[in-house]
């Protein structure tokens, strides 16, 4: 009990001294306020003097720059929208045009609205199709892109594969047996129902063969001297096949058989199958014979049209008989008229100098000759033909050329006509390979 009154005497002592002992801080006048208010408003200010001064100062390199960056991604923006509105201002003012020289095709034109068009999407892809094709100055454009390919080392543009000494290479078409077979069946039905036609097929080996040793080193080819002769297997024993192959690698030790350029071979690589052909039928002819004039020594065709960076031209020569101006005169399809030449000088003026043999390729041409006689020639082809038709002209009282291409109706209307002697097919690989019309346009003759 007495131990329990001692802790409670203890605690009220200690209680009692802790009173006692707090801190008591004297409240301040009102002067002494003021004068430490006013001390330190003296000290900030002299703080912001001795900042400005040392602003003053320091040199231009110390300040903050702006961020160059910014500079000139300003600048770049600033000039791509000028640039895409010269553009559009320029392609607005501008007339659309029709037809590329350097592509050798038509261009898109401006496609007619319709809210079908819209739903369907035809007509945002026609109209994508427009501004591409309509793009101002999208040649420049094409050889700029095509310069920046050769700098980076690109052998291949557009399909168009660049070779060694100048030369461009087209790709090769893919050699399809089973569409051969159906081609070759239709041209067999052809030749079987009609005995007395001397028929003669003549299948062309493309540069790309003739001049392997021009292609560029990566590049591997089909052999189509093997293709040739596998669809010459695939037709019947009334077709004389006349080897194009031969007589193109023996020409071209002497003269160039193919332009660089183009796809087309040349005058000369033509006349050199020329030989055969007439031998074919029973011909034989000498090259004195005939008289070759270089009518073009600036020639740029249809490869170069893909790889324009390419300094590349090729020479043009015509062939025809002697002596044989007004010997003939020819019918265009299309034209109405009658003309006393197959060359056509004014294309040379143009981008393709190729169509001065014949023109622009059309359905059919007749040619009537002052031949007397009765030996008459059907001529079914491409374009490699072309060059070739006015050597004919002494050896026929008429020639029919038709392109199957452009036909529109078959072919017998045209058997009908005449009572042709002579038919020559005469097919370039690519274009055959790839061809899916001459079956259309010889079946409807099956007699």
């Amino acid at each position: 009990m007495e131990k329990e009154n001692f802790n409670d005497e203890l605690k009220d002592e200690i209680l009692t001294d802790a009173e006692a002992t707090e801190l008591v801080v004297p409240e301040k006048s009102e002067e002494t306020v003021a004068v430490e208010d006013e001390g330190q408003s003296d000290a900030v200010a002299e703080k912001i003097d001795e900042t400005d001064a040392a602003d003053k100062e320091a040199p231009v390199s110390e300040k903050k720059p702006k961020p160059k960056g910014r500079v000139i991604f300003t600048l770049f923006i600033t000039f791509f929208c000028l640039l895409i509105g010269f553009l559009s201002v320029y392609g607005f003012v501008t007339p659309d045009r029709e037809f590329s020289e350097n592509e050798s095709r038509l261009l898109a034109k401006m496609p007619e609205f319709t809210l079908n068009g819209v739903l369907d999407g035809t007509f945002m892809k026609s109209f994508e199709t427009y501004l591409t094709d309509q793009f101002p100055f999208r040649d420049e454009a094409i050889l700029l892109k095509s310069i920046m390919e050769r700098a980076l080392g690109k052998r291949e543009e557009n399909g168009a594969y660049i070779g060694k000494d100048g030369f461009l290479f087209e790709k090769q078409t893919a050699f399809d047996g089973e569409r051969m077979k159906v081609i070759a069946d239709s041209i067999n039905r052809f030749a079987q129902g009609k005995e007395a036609l001397n028929t003669v097929f003549v299948l062309v080996p493309n540069s790309s063969f003739v001049y392997s040793e021009k292609l560029p080193d990566y590049l591997e080819t089909e052999n189509q001297k093997e293709q040739i002769d596998e669809f010459y297997a695939m037709l019947c024993e009334a077709i004389v096949k006349t080897d194009a192959v031969t007589p193109l690698l023996e020409a071209k030790a002497a003269h160039q058989v193919f332009y660089k350029s183009d796809h087309h071979w040349t005058t000369r690589g033509a006349f050199a199958v020329f030989e055969k052909i007439m031998e074919s039928f029973g011909e034989e002819i000498a090259e004195e014979e005939f008289e070759f004039h270089t009518v073009s020594n600036d020639f740029e065709g249809t490869l170069k049209s893909k790889s324009p960076a390419q300094n590349t031209a090729d020479s043009v020569e015509v062939c025809f008989p002697k002596n044989s101006q007004g010997t003939y005169f020819a019918e265009f399809s299309g034209e109405g008229n009658k003309k006393e030449s197959l060359f056509f000088k004014e294309k040379l003026r143009e981008k393709n100098h190729y169509e001065v043999f014949l023109g622009s390729n059309v359905a059919k041409v007749s040619v009537s000759t002052v031949l007397e006689g009765d030996r008459k020639l059907l001529v079914i082809k491409d374009s490699f033909a072309n060059c070739l038709i006015p050597m004919l002209t002494p050896y026929f009282s008429k020639i029919v050329v038709i392109d199957p291409r452009y036909m529109t109706e078959g072919i017998d209307g045209i058997m009908n006509e005449d009572a042709f002697t002579d038919v020559l097919f005469l097919y370039n690989a690519n274009t055959f390979f790839s061809d899916s019309v001459l079956t259309d346009v010889l079946g409807r003759n099956l007699i």
